[in-house]
């Protein structure tokens, strides 16, 4: 449930640890003089088809900026016994290196009176490590309520107030209003107070809701936005990153990009005697690089490479930690880091080859909705570098690992925009589109040794992302792992296979060029027509699919960029084929696909192409894309006679 700042939760998860309650920063008290009443109805309302275990009657969310403090109240109606245990542990989620929480009420209304339940309930400060696994651990903190006696059909209502704001937004608000979820909510209101001179940029995302705007004071003014019987955001599978339906309304004080980049700039900043005290060994390191390398880009190379294969990922975000880099000194003589750390270790290293560099927040998912946002530096997830070789930029993420290639072809994601950390920043900087320069090739031969068996033999080139992608697997579950998961795929096609020799690996890191060889013998099919065998096409099973429902609302994602080439060929001593070509081709807005097939004597040759030309399948195309796929399997090979039946062979 991700609206709700406090979230209610089915059991308490691993990698949990309980701390001393009074030790941290919690107290109960009084809400705030500045908090205003919001009313809920206690009378029983229409319950939506899409709650089903707890009934939101009110989500009351109040801000003063002034005094940093935001005041949110929920009420919540119990519709059954599984709602019941969910309900029963609120939590309340802060960092507490700069919020206080206090608890102002915890109440249940049954049978037409109030009970309290904060009394009795037991408080726990818990630090969950979730993400410990992918190498990130965050400093926040989850005081959770365990509250009493829940039963169906109680309303429980409770109160708190977080005190604080991170350092980032300290003196610049920002902050996003969600006025819808995946489940209707009764009503939904947001109360911004802030000076009256505050310059509050607004911008609403799907939604028409406009503020009620009034002076509560000669200072102080009031933003009020509210909403009631909300209709459901229901997302569905397979949505592309960057989409998002639900109504949301963003408010930011930063008056540009160039502003954000200027409050950030400082955390980024190598200190003045940085030079002269940097470790022996990082020195000792850059005049060794100096020694070898025969160019600048060669150089910085050897700087990229360093980091991201020899500086594991690690994040610790603690505080101010999660915004700021550790020192490169630090990190490199540790040995880890998150990408703020790996990135500035790298702009330092770079300084010291002489190479201009510049930090830059980037989101990995986002894309270009990236453009679409208020300034705010919230929006990002992840650091990356550009740097500057012979006047041409490049860009380089540091935390992907084991990449081959050159500076001028080394990979970089698609990540659309970026903000440069730095005092010169105006706005946001357009990154490289991600293409694909060169196809996945797939080679693919049958050599029937008998009407019973055929050799089968797949060699598989990836290049580019696709060769670093697939040797970072390698590297990361080994050879033994793919070729068993490889072979399991063709046994799903084929039933019994035996494997004829070991997989085979090629990996031209250099160039960035890995190849996938891999041999089988697989059985024919007997049926009453004849000898049959089933050709497997890659680009059929893996990269079209036919499981778009035509009547969904959101877009489609699918892979992109994506170029794949497959060759197909057969040889069948058993069958003497007259010479014969055919070709199908499929081009439009959202695929380019060609088919040929040759066909002479005892060979038969399939060479198939797909091209992705967008991201998504937009909803206004899902009914043609359907009709395009499978028209496209219609006329695609899909089994081969080998022999004919056992009498008519004996006619022959």
């Amino acid at each position: 449930m991700f609206f709700r700042t406090a979230l209610f939760i089915l059991c308490v998860p691993a990698f949990l640890a309980f701390a001393d309650v009074e030790s941290q920063n919690y107290s109960m008290g009084e809400a705030p003089a500045w908090v205003q009443p919001c009313a809920f109805s206690l009378d029983d309302v229409p319950v939506k088809p899409s709650q089903a275990n707890y009934q939101y009657l009110i989500v009351d969310i109040q801000r003063n900026w002034e005094e940093k403090t935001k005041y949110v109240h929920e009420a919540v109606k119990v519709l059954s016994q599984w709602g019941a245990q969910d309900i029963s542990k609120v939590e309340i989620g802060f960092n507490p290196t700069y919020v206080n929480v206090v608890v102002h009420m915890a109440r249940v209304f049954r049978d037409g009176e109030w009970g309290d339940r904060l009394e009795g309930a037991k408080l726990k400060i818990v630090q969950r490590a979730k993400e410990l696994e992918l190498g990130i651990f965050r400093g926040d903190l989850t005081l959770i309520c365990f509250l009493e006696d829940i039963r169906e059909g109680d309303i429980v209502e409770y109160a708190y107030s977080r005190i604080g704001e991170p350092i980032l937004s300290a003196s610049k608000l920002v902050e996003t209003i969600l006025l819808q979820n995946s489940f209707s909510i009764e009503k939904i209101r947001y109360r911004l107070l802030g000076h009256r001179d505050l310059p509050l940029q607004i911008k609403p995302f799907n939604t028409d809701v406009q503020p009620t705007v009034s002076d509560v004071s000669d200072y102080l003014r009031e933003w009020v936005w509210e909403v009631k019987e909300t209709t459901p955001n229901a997302s569905e599978d397979h949505e592309p990153d960057w989409y998002d339906s639900s109504a949301h309304i963003h408010l930011s004080l930063f008056e540009s990009w160039g502003d954000v980049a200027r409050q950030v700039y400082p955390l980024y900043t190598l200190p003045a005697d940085f030079e002269e005290s940097i470790p022996s060994e990082m020195r000792a390191l850059i005049e060794k690089w100096k020694g070898s390398a025969q160019s600048k880009s060669e150089l910085a190379l050897m700087a990229i490479r360093f980091v991201q294969d020899k500086v594991r990922y690690l994040s610790i975000s603690e505080g101010i930690k999660g915004w700021q880099p550790n020192d490169p000194s630090f990190t490199f003589l540790r040995r880890f880091g998150d990408c703020k750390s790996k990135s500035f270790l790298l702009h330092a290293l770079l300084k010291l080859l002489d190479i201009p560099s510049t930090p830059a927040l980037v989101h990995t998912s986002m894309g270009k909705k990236v453009a679409e946002l208020l300034p705010m530096p919230y929006f990002a997830n992840h650091v990356v570098l550009q740097l500057e070789v012979d006047g041409m930029p490049y860009w380089v993420d540091s935390t992907i690992n084991l990449q081959g290639g050159s500076l001028e072809t080394n990979h970089f994601p698609n990540y659309a925009w970026a903000l440069l950390i730095s005092d010169k920043t105006e706005g946001l900087t357009e990154t490289p589109q991600e293409v694909c320069k060169n196809p996945m090739e797939i080679h693919t031969s049958y050599t029937l040794e008998s009407e019973e068996t055929a050799c089968l033999k797949i060699q598989s080139t990836s290049y580019g992302a696709g060769a670093d992608l697939r040797r970072r697997g390698l590297k990361n579950k080994g050879l033994k792992y793919f070729a068993k998961d490889h072979l399991a795929n063709i046994q799903s096609v084929y039933g019994w296979v035996d494997v004829t020799a070991p997989m085979e690996v090629i990996d031209d890191r250099e160039n960035n060029v890995l190849t996938r060889i891999m041999s089988y013998r697989i059985l024919t099919e007997d049926v009453t027509s004849g000898k049959f065998m089933e050709v497997y096409s890659y680009i059929l099973s893996l990269y079209l699919t036919e499981r778009v429902n035509p009547m969904r609302d959101s877009p489609y994602e699918i892979d992109y960029p994506l170029w794949v080439r497959e060759h197909i060929h057969l040889e069948n001593p058993f069958m003497d084929l007259e010479e014969s070509e055919e070709e199908y081709v499929q081009n439009n807005d959202l695929l380019l696909y060609t088919l040929a097939c040759r066909a002479k004597g005892s060979t038969m040759d399939y060479d198939i192409e797909l091209r992705h030309l967008q991201d998504h399948i937009p909803p206004s195309a899902f009914r043609d894309y359907w009709n395009l796929v499978n028209d496209i399997r219609r006329n695609s090979p899909k089994a081969i006679r080998i022999a004919p039946p056992a009498e008519e062979a004996e006619k022959l």
